[in-house]
């Protein structure tokens, strides 16, 4: 799923210059963004967003969480000089407050995109974390793995809010999927400049709202389809917008946040 967001202070969607696309621009000056509260540490996911952290970098450089008392979760593109995945039980039985999920890998770029992702496997209970398609570090879980059970209206991007700190720099395409992806499908979410642009265009069509209820922008249901073979198929719970195949002009369903030519519809 990708998510919606407020924006605050000074928070704001604009064109990051190197590579000609929209993203959440956070100034380190108090701005950030929230979403609504989204229920998925209960079992294995997939936490993923591309970043571009500006110089001087802001430590901690929070991409998403919500670290307050009742302290949840928090991704953090930098601290320590590192990725960062903590998940947290506020409620632990013996001292009242118990990191499940502590891990620290990698070296993050500054003044470059990446793609940071933190992969919770529930079965093998154990968490990796990703930069760009590299896998740069894993570690068991607890025992048993129960994070605080409470009722979070939202959650912040680009805010450690128990501190008021905030990062400096663009966020971007920000998804969570309710399942394990592989290496080979955390690579397969990265941006391909060189070809993307070639394989599809957007044709409006999505099924944002309601999965599975695909809608043209004006709100309309489809009445004529030409799905691709075994499509659409959500590969991955987080692909909800379809592009037209260049190769044969079949449908699929992708991500949303790939960057596509459009087809444009000319009233007479």
């Amino acid at each position: 799923m990708q998510l919606q967001r407020r924006l605050f202070n000074g928070a704001r969607h604009e064109e990051e210059s190197s590579r000609a696309v929209k993203a959440l621009y956070l100034d380190g000056k108090n701005a950030y963004a929230t979403t609504p509260a989204v229920d998925f540490l209960q079992t294995s996911f997939t936490l993923a967003s591309w970043v571009k952290l500006e110089d001087p970098v802001r430590s901690p450089a929070t991409i998403y969480g919500y670290w307050k008392c009742p302290y949840l979760f928090r991704f953090t593109a930098f601290l320590n000089n590192a990725l960062h995945i903590q998940i947290r039980n506020h409620y632990a039985p013996n001292d009242g407050l118990q990191d499940l999920i502590n891990l620290y890998a990698g070296s993050p770029k500054i003044d470059e995109w990446f793609l940071a992702a933190a992969v919770w496997d529930e079965t093998k209970n154990k968490v990796h974390l990703y930069l760009d398609d590299n896998n740069i570090g894993n570690s068991g879980g607890p025992s048993k793995y129960s994070p605080t059970a409470y009722n979070y209206e939202f959650f912040d991007i680009g805010l450690k809010r128990d501190s008021s700190e905030t990062m400096k720099g663009y966020v971007r395409n920000l998804m969570i999927v309710n399942s394990t992806l592989s290496t080979e499908e955390i690579f397969n979410m990265r941006d391909h400049p060189n070809n993307e642009a070639l394989l599809g265009v957007w044709i409006g069509l999505n099924d944002v709202t309601t999965e599975g209820d695909f809608l043209w922008p004006d709100g309309s249901h489809v009445t004529y389809e030409k799905w691709h073979a075994n499509e659409p198929n959500n590969a991955y719970k987080y692909q909800d917008c379809v592009q037209m195949l260049i190769s044969d002009g079949t449908w699929e369903d992708t991500s949303c946040g790939k960057r596509l030519p459009f087809l444009c519809e000319k009233k007479h």
